[in-house]
């Protein structure tokens, strides 16, 4: 064990207690401290360990903080099924996230987009997201210029990895994904953001 105290030598345990103190297990620091020159790195899969804080009344599963990232992406038109003849126009895609733990926001902007083929019945994705999500069910809010939308419909993880528009297709309830025919061939756009658990 290392102990550091100010005021004092490098070992010292005078007074009541350590400022720092240093085992072959953790460390502990009893002041504030700054990091004015560098960042502190964690190797992979470890982090800062809240597991000293009591637990919920659900399964835990970890209690370690141990990723957080931020950049770009671009995110990308596409078909769910991919051989039904759809194909898109791609347009100005604009993409952002910040992944906290396993929890990752993205903001989504597409413009100047469309569908365009003669056959569009396959159902519009957006894809290429930085991270695949664990459940498949997280739903986003949006706003869409020049396309069509069902009534309480929302983006919605159709895979882990795209998102399509999910609503009510009028039917007793049903629930429909939105095809290519709800999209015009050009001028479409999007504004997205949605928060989901990452796998």
């Amino acid at each position: 064990m290392l102990n550091f105290q100010s005021g004092a030598s490098a070992g010292s345990t005078s007074g009541n207690y350590t400022d720092f103190q240093l085992t072959t297990s953790q460390a502990i620091c009893r002041r504030p401290f700054t990091v004015s020159a560098n960042n502190i790195n964690m190797d992979s899969g470890y982090g800062i360990s809240f597991s000293a804080t009591g637990n919920s009344s659900g399964n835990m599963q970890s209690e370690v903080f141990d990723d957080y990232e931020e950049g770009t992406f671009t995110p990308t038109l596409s078909g769910h099924y991919g051989d039904r003849g759809t194909t898109f126009t791609q347009g100005s895609r604009t993409g952002y996230y910040t992944k906290v733990g396993r929890t990752v926001t993205v903001v989504i902007a597409i413009s100047s987009a469309g569908v365009a083929a003669a056959n569009n019945s396959d159902i519009v994705c957006i894809s290429g997201l930085p991270f695949a999500s664990i459940a498949s069910i997280e739903t986003g809010a949006s706003a869409h210029h020049t396309v069509a939308k069902q009534q309480g419909a929302c983006w919605t993880f159709i895979t882990s990895a795209s998102l399509a528009i999910l609503g009510n297709n009028g039917s007793s309830g049903g629930w429909s994904w939105q095809t290519g025919t709800g999209w015009p061939t050009s001028a479409a756009s999007v504004r997205l953001t949605i928060t989901y658990v990452s796998s």
